[in-house]
């Protein structure tokens, strides 16, 4: 009996998988952009604005038509628009580039969204990554697109 019991464990054993190891944790966490940094910087025009999923209403990423816009250590961050990439919504970019951030900003659902008045709302995915090409951070959310 005791054999039996012993060969059954080392069935159970073999049959049974490790766990996957958990996603890598974001590397930085970008903060919100808030009305004083829109107004003080003047970060005016149509684009889209990335709500993280889960991370409340306020918007982490501008991406307009000349750059992106982030908070990184509370200090706003701007990246060239890569205009050779695809485009979005309301003038904003697939892509953005300098020497320090690679940001690609992309629609998860084929494209469609919602349209509320004169926005348009899209599921989106966010990957910021450095400018060798390593993902710090990555996101999934809304992308809020609207002229301005």
């Amino acid at each position: 009996m005791r054999k039996l019991a012993m060969g059954f464990l080392l069935v159970l054993a073999s049959c049974s998988e490790p766990a996957p190891p958990p996603p890598p944790a974001n590397a930085i966490e970008p903060g919100t952009i808030d009305y004083f940094d829109i107004t003080q910087n003047k970060l005016f025009g149509s684009g889209c604005n990335f709500v993280a999923d889960g991370g409340g209403m306020g918007a982490i990423l501008m991406a307009l038509e000349a750059e992106a816009v982030l908070k990184l250590n509370g200090k706003l961050v701007k990246i060239a628009a890569d205009k050779a990439s695809k485009p979005l919504k309301q003038g904003s970019w697939t892509r953005y580039a300098d020497p320090a951030y690679i940001l690609a900003l992309t629609s998860v659902d084929d494209g469609k969204g919602k349209v509320n008045g004169v926005v348009e709302m899209l599921t989106a995915q966010m990957t910021l990554s450095d400018g060798a090409g390593k993902a710090l951070f990555t996101a999934k959310g809304q992308a809020q697109c609207k002229p301005m």
